[in-house]
């Protein structure tokens, strides 16, 4: 009896431990589960965080970037004008004057709405291009305190890379129309020059050309036509015909006449124009050879012209 009541007891006891094991084990896995359930939760609450982080910066800069530009306070900030009035009426003076002496700064959009046309602002604080360092960073700038009392505006720093290069002066290019138009009128009258030399040279050529020719075609004409008394009337005897009368003259083309035939044809050339004794050339002194066509001879004929008066005369020939 005492040997199975000792089995008995070392069983329970054995079945109670066993019991209790399970329990802490079952415990501790539900702890662990908890443990591992709250460390997931807050991962999530916190990557939830971490979204949403940047998309309410992103928000805030846009609603910063497309927030209007406002010459006065918005107004959430027109609150403070019983403030500034109420400042104003502490130091016994009148609002524009407390903004003026830089008591209220600001100043309430109640100072501005109230201002004349043509009075000058306030001044904002100027903003100052901030030194760099020899290391590269930037050294911080000297905020700009506004204090009672006539406001001056601050000095620019003493650095060298604020200040600002002043632009080049072009030079003046006022000369060149100048210059374009002198010469332009240089060059006009050089042309108008020319032109009217050689339009000058051209007539009086052309001019003496057609006297020459008009007094060769009358003379050889009035010979053709066996009227030789026309025929000495162009002529001007001089040279080797100096003193030739008409009746002499007369006797000459009919002696030709007689021997070789009355002129037929004729055909005058270019003319040339003399030279003096100089051997200068001399316009008024020309020479002209014809070709002449008889009944039965054919020659040239060489003959010198000479300008008298207005008109073109033969002076010499060496053949009728």
């Amino acid at each position: 009896m005492p040997a199975r009541c000792a089995l008995c007891l070392r069983s329970l006891t054995e079945t109670a431990i066993l019991s209790s094991k399970e329990e802490n084990n079952a415990i501790t896995k539900e702890r662990v589960y908890v443990m591992e359930s709250e460390a997931r939760d807050q991962q999530s609450v916190e990557e939830a965080q971490a979204q949403k982080e940047p998309a309410e910066v992103v928000e805030a800069v846009e609603a910063e970037a497309i927030q209007p530009i406002y010459e006065f306070p918005p107004e959430s900030q027109i609150a403070q004008l019983p403030a500034a009035q109420s400042a104003s009426s502490e130091a016994g003076m009148p609002l524009e004057e407390a903004v003026r002496r830089g008591l209220i700064y600001p100043p309430p959009p109640a100072f501005y709405q109230n201002m004349p046309e043509g009075t000058q602002r306030v001044p904002l604080p100027p903003v100052w291009p901030q030194p760099v360092a020899p290391g590269g960073s930037v050294s911080p700038a000297t905020p700009y305190r506004y204090q009672s009392g006539t406001q001056t505006l601050p000095s620019p720093p003493a650095h060298p890379g604020a200040a600002m290069p002043q632009p080049a002066r072009k030079p003046s290019r006022t000369w060149i129309p100048i210059v374009v138009t002198f010469f332009s009128v240089i060059v006009l009258l050089s042309c108008g020059l020319c032109g009217w030399g050689f339009y000058s040279i051209f007539n009086s050529s052309f001019q003496i050309t057609n006297g020459v020719i008009t007094t060769v075609n009358d003379y050889y004409s009035a010979i053709e036509q066996r009227n030789y008394a026309a025929a000495y009337s162009e002529l001007a005897p001089q040279g080797s015909i100096s003193g030739l009368t008409q009746q002499a003259f007369i006797q000459q083309a009919q002696q030709r006449d007689q021997q070789f035939g009355p002129v037929t044809s004729y055909v005058p050339g270019q003319p040339g124009f003399g030279f003096t004794s100089s051997n200068q050339p001399d316009l008024s002194q020309m020479t002209l050879t014809v070709s002449v066509t008889r009944t039965h001879l054919h020659y040239a004929a060489l003959l010198t012209l000479q300008k008298i008066g207005n008109n073109w005369l033969i002076t010499d020939f060496d053949r009728i």
